[in-house]
């Protein structure tokens, strides 16, 4: 969550508070109409060789690279 200060923050960096708030309303949209632990039941309910989920906030890229190629 950012707050006031960090809003503040980064207008003093010269990003523009409307397009902050415009990609804002992008991200909140999104959260309301995805559902993100469905899709991955739905990819991890086929068969393995159709389809590969990587939880990229575990794995590293070095672990990705590797588990891309063997899959592949």
């Amino acid at each position: 969550m950012l707050g006031e200060g960090g809003v503040a923050a980064l207008t003093g960096e010269g990003v523009d508070p409307d397009d902050l708030l415009a990609k804002a309303r992008i991200v909140v949209t999104e959260r309301r109409h995805y559902d993100p632990d469905a899709a991955a039941r739905v990819l991890r309910d086929l068969p393995p060789e159709r389809s590969l989920v990587i939880d990229t906030e575990r794995a590293n890229p070095d672990e990705v690279a590797r588990l891309v190629r063997a899959w592949l």
